[in-house]
């Protein structure tokens, strides 16, 4: 997996970053309350399909996180619109589903 990188506020939106492509594994951050998206293999209290899973937001300002944390993007290219959305986020164009990485 490529190394982890922080991109803090305003700067997230910057040009100068890379691109988030189909198949990166992504953790999610809330700047304001410290937490990160995260899942376990638990199943939420509004659904009995087996291949769903709770997901919360959990953490604190210096915890680390663990691999409960992290999320695969897969574009859904037959729903994306125009080659650029098929390859790489592009807001409103592409269509895509974060997956835990540790439940699949």
């Amino acid at each position: 997996m490529p190394e982890n990188i922080t991109i803090p506020g305003p700067r997230a939106w910057s040009n100068s970053t890379d691109w988030i492509k189909n198949g990166d594994v992504v953790r999610l951050y809330h700047l304001t309350t410290h937490r990160r998206l995260h899942s376990h293999d638990v199943r939420p209290p509004v659904s009995e399909a087996e291949w769903q899973n709770e997901v919360s937001a959990y953490g604190y300002e210096g915890f680390e996180g663990d691999a409960n944390d992290l999320f695969r993007v897969e574009i859904i290219k037959s729903m994306s619109d125009g080659e650029a959305a098929k390859e790489r986020l592009r807001t409103i164009q592409t269509k895509f589903k974060l997956v835990h990485v540790m439940s699949g």
